[in-house]
Formats: C-alpha cells, sequence, structure tokens
C-alpha cells in the first residue's frame, strides 16, 4: 500500500473529476491520501473530502502566503474535526513574498503553538527560509514535523533527523535537471515521506500536466533508486513512516468477505425485528454517533431519526456494504475509543445521541468512556451482553455491584429496555445480549467532587472485592489514616465495597479529597 501525504486534491482542478482522479489512486495502491488545507476555503473543501471518503484525511493550517487572513476561531474549530489529524501546511516562505516576513513568522509561530499545546504533528511549508523557519521550530521541541517538499541541504537532513522529523519528497525527483541527488541519498528511509503535493509538480513522465495521487509510485520508484533498494521497501517502509506520523488507520488489508473478525468481537444483528425495535427507542435529534456500524444493519434505519450521523467502524471490510446502506453517513475507520469524542461535538456544535451494538471485548472501555464524556452527550442506546447490562443496573448488596454500577448510577439514569437472543446474530454468540437506555442526569452529588478522584477511590475499594473496604483501599490511599475518615462519612471500615452506596462513595470521595488536594 502506498500513501499519498501532501495532496491539494480539494483544488479546483479536481472538481470535475474528483471521484476518478481518487479511483485511479485507489486501483495502483494509493490507499490513504492527506490533503493539506492552506486558508479558510480550502479547509473547508479537504473536511468535506475526508467525511465522503474514509481512507482520505486532511490537515487544518494556514500557508504563509495566506498568514494575512489567518483566522484562529476557525482555524481551532476544524481542529476539533475527527478526521483532522495534522496542523498543516503551515511555515514560512520568502521566496515570492505574498505577506510581509513579520506577519508570517507571527502566524507560523502560533499554529506550532497550538500544535504543542494539542499534541498534533504539523505538515511545515520552508522556501528560501530555512534559517528563520529552523530557529522558530526549535521553540517547540515536542512538535514532530513533516517538511514537505524538502528543499534543505545536508545540514538540515541532519536537524531533522535529531528532531525525529519527516522529509516529504516529490516529483522533482524524477526529473532529468534534478541536482539534489547526493543531499537525497543522506536521509534515512525511516524518515521519507511520499508526496505529490497535486495538482503541481507531476513527476516524470506527466512534467507539465497536472499531478494527481496515482502518480505516487513513479516517485516511490525513483526513491529506490536513489536508495539503492527494491521499491517494495519504498513502500512498505514509507507507508509505516505516515502511520507513525499520523497514527491513523489504514486500509493495508481488506476483505469484502461478510466474515466476523474475533480481533473486533464482531457479532453481526441480522434479524430486522429487533434492529426495528431497537431504532423504535431512539429520539430524533440532531447528532447521532453510532459505534461499531458494522454493514450498516442499525445504520440504514437511522436517517429517519437524523440528518446528522458519524459511524465508526474500525474494520475496513465492511466499509463498501456500510457505504451502500447508509450513502449519506460519516463514516470513521476507527474503534470509537480512538476517537475524540469532545472534538466532534464542539465541531459540529451539538450535543451526541450515542447508539449501538457495542463489541463485547470493548464494551466495558466504551461504557467509562461515556461516563467520562456525560457532558456532551444527550443520551445512549446501546446493545451489550446481558450479564454486563446486570452489572451496570445493579445496585449495592449485589454480588454484580461493582466499579460500573457506581459511576453510572451517580451520572446516568439507566433503563432496561429487552433481551436480545443469540440467535438473532451472525455468528451466533454463546450469550444473551440486552438493551439499555442512559439519560445524564441534571442533577448528582457527584458534581461535589473531582471525577478521577471519585474513579479512583471507588476503583481502588473494588480491588480487592473480598477484603474490607479499609484494607482494600490501602493499597491505593494507605499514606492516609482511612479508617477514621470512613467513618466521619458513615461507611463502616469492616464493611466491603459491594455494600456501600453510590452517595456514601461520593461523601468519602469529599472527605478524602480535603486531604488529598
Amino acid at each position: 500500500m502506498f500513501v499519498d501525504t501532501h495532496a491539494h486534491i480539494d483544488f479546483e482542478d479536481f472538481t470535475d473529476e474528483l471521484d476518478n482522479v481518487i479511483s485511479r489512486a485507489w486501483d495502483v495502491g494509493v490507499r490513504t491520501i492527506v490533503i493539506p488545507s492552506i486558508e479558510a476555503k480550502t479547509m473547508q473543501k479537504a473536511a468535506s473530502i475526508a467525511e465522503s471518503f474514509p481512507h482520505i484525511w486532511f490537515a487544518a493550517g494556514w500557508h504563509p502566503s495566506d498568514a494575512d487572513s489567518f483566522d484562529e476561531s476557525l482555524f481551532k474549530h476544524y481542529l476539533g474535526h475527527p478526521k483532522c489529524i495534522a496542523i498543516g501546511e503551515i511555515g514560512l516562505d520568502f521566496y515570492r513574498e505574498h505577506t510581509e516576513k513579520s506577519l508570517q513568522i507571527e502566524v507560523f509561530r502560533k499554529q506550532l503553538g497550538i500544535a504543542a499545546d494539542r499534541s498534533l504533528p504539523v505538515i511545515i511549508h520552508i522556501r528560501e527560509a530555512w534559517d528563520e523557519a529552523r530557529k522558530i521550530i526549535d521553540e517547540f521541541p515536542e512538535v514532530v514535523c513533516d517538511f514537505h517538499a524538502f528543499s534543505g541541504g545536508a545540514e538540515e537532513v541532519e536537524w531533522i533527523v535529531q528532531r525525529s522529523g519527516y522529509m516529504g519528497l516529490g516529483g522533482p525527483l524524477t526529473f532529468k535537471n534534478f541536482k539534489r541527488s547526493e543531499t537525497i541519498e543522506t536521509i534515512p528511509m525511516g524518515n521519507i515521506l511520499l508526496e505529490t503535493d497535486c495538482p503541481f509538480l507531476a513527476p516524470h513522465p506527466h512534467r507539465g500536466n497536472r499531478n494527481e495521487p496515482s502518480f505516487i509510485p513513479l516517485i516511490a520508484d525513483k526513491v529506490a533508486e536513489f536508495k539503492s533498494v527494491e521499491l517494495d521497501k519504498v513502500e512498505m517502509v514509507t507507508t509505516a513512516n505516515l502511520k507513525r506520523f499520523l497514527g491513523i488507520p489504514m486500509p493495508i488489508s481488506i476483505s469484502n468477505k461478510n466474515i466476523a473478525k474475533r480481533s473486533l468481537s464482531q457479532n453481526f444483528l441480522c434479524d430486522d425485528n429487533i434492529i426495528k425495535k431497537f431504532v423504535s427507542i431512539i429520539n430524533k435529534t440532531d447528532l447521532i454517533i453510532e459505534i461499531g456500524a458494522g454493514n450498516g444493519e442499525i445504520t440504514s434505519y437511522l436517517p429517519e431519526k437524523s440528518l446528522n450521523i458519524w459511524v465508526t467502524e474500525p474494520d475496513w471490510g465492511r466499509i463498501p456494504a456500510l457505504k451502500k446502506a447508509a450513502p449519506e453517513t460519516i463514516i470513521l475507520p476507527m474503534k470509537v475509543q480512538n476517537i475524540d469524542l469532545k472534538g466532534l461535538c464542539s465541531f459540529e456544535g451539538k450535543k451526541a445521541t450515542i447508539v449501538g451494538n457495542l463489541p463485547y471485548a470493548d464494551s466495558s472501555q466504551i461504557i467509562f468512556q461515556i461516563i467520562e464524556h456525560r457532558d456532551i452527550i444527550d443520551r445512549a442506546i446501546i446493545m451489550i451482553q446481558k450479564e454486563f447490562a446486570e452489572r451496570l443496573c445493579a445496585c449495592p448488596g449485589s454480588k454484580k455491584y461493582g466499579i460500573p454500577s457506581v459511576l453510572l448510577s451517580l451520572f446516568f439514569d439507566v433503563n432496561y429496555q429487552f433481551d436480545v437472543s443469540p440467535h438473532c446474530f451472525k455468528p451466533v454468540p454463546r450469550v444473551d445480549s440486552s438493551v439499555i437506555s442512559m439519560v445524564p442526569r441534571k442533577e448528582t452529588p457527584a458534581q461535589k467532587v473531582e471525577y478521577h478522584l471519585l474513579k479512583d477511590i471507588i476503583k481502588s475499594a473494588f480491588s480487592h472485592r473480598r477484603k474490607t473496604i479499609a484494607n482494600s483501599m490501602k493499597w491505593a490511599f494507605g499514606q492516609y489514616d482511612l479508617i477514621p475518615i470512613l467513618k466521619t462519612v458513615g461507611i463502616n471500615p469492616s464493611d466491603r465495597a459491594e455494600n456501600i452506596s453510590p452517595e456514601s462513595f461520593v461523601n468519602l470521595a469529599i472527605a478524602l479529597g480535603k486531604t488529598v488536594l
């Protein structure tokens, strides 16, 4: 699989045949494309394209030549988009000087600062400005950079490698008059990224024509020649470099066979009556996020409930069926645990209704994610393993009462809806499932305490279920005199966690918080 790390397919040059351009790239093995932005208009267009194609991503940023139109608020808005995976292209361009140098420097430094604050990688444009750019970039040593259309010399190569950065190589490598072969030969393979910079700089034999992502193999072949390695090694290493740089999932292996993957804990819902019953519980809403959409079994009905639907599905093999079932939805090819839900809701300006047939293996993680994101969730309707549903709804004194029971009851009103037979799924699981609904509580005593302290206290209390709460908690809070604190809030130190109410845990967190904080 090849990748194009820098493709301006949002430009008007591609408007009339964008689908064909993307298909041609896919057919020659270019399975991931990154669109950099240069200002507001391109950011909007890049985001729209990335929403339409699961294997396409974009970066938000202001090019130095457009620094005079920099809009920090709009820039930060697009950084919340789930498919925005970097900042760029940003930098300095003293060659043409469309914008005065001082303003370029100011906007460049500001965007690098935001990248550092948000731990985002950056795509850098530098032209006739290496000395000034290096000084500014060195102010942000933690920011990982890709130096697009790399134009530096051996000294810059050494500096970038020391920073664990990357250098983007494109069409000019293939030109007959290319004069920087010795510099390119010094770049380690682990620091090379492939790019077209289309529609510009088409490689030989297309020089002078419009460039496009399907030309990436021509660039890769020239890199292989420079590095004296086989083409497949360039393909493998540069793809791995992009994955390391941006951390995005890539469709390296895709099977269109409708076979459930054990590694993803897949059981596809196949009973249409159950699907309709599940969907009937969902209220009409402004924003739906579906978890683990599979082949679109539930997704196909969701347009009845919302015009704005995002779905997560980490199995690339499901995506063709998913797109067919619900063509208007936005597909995020990743697990929901890897998505910034707050960023998504901030980008949309709406609270989300969470729905989904949760993968059994990830259910606990997802529930805790929902709890932690309660402020941006309007409601959740989820299908989970029945035994886990019983744990979530358990009351004090029950053997099933535990960490998720306590936290969920403090922050959500949880209602059991109905059970689902194993025979409603393919493959057939060995357990029953249940559907529950969860609505964030408007008022809760837990608002009085810091969430992560409360969570740590509850986890420590249940960490050794057979021990008393005093003995169980000493493993995490042994540096404090727990006995008098427990007694102060009315908890018998000899009690076990399973007998303590959620409200008592809140009181304990308040009391212990005065000592800890």
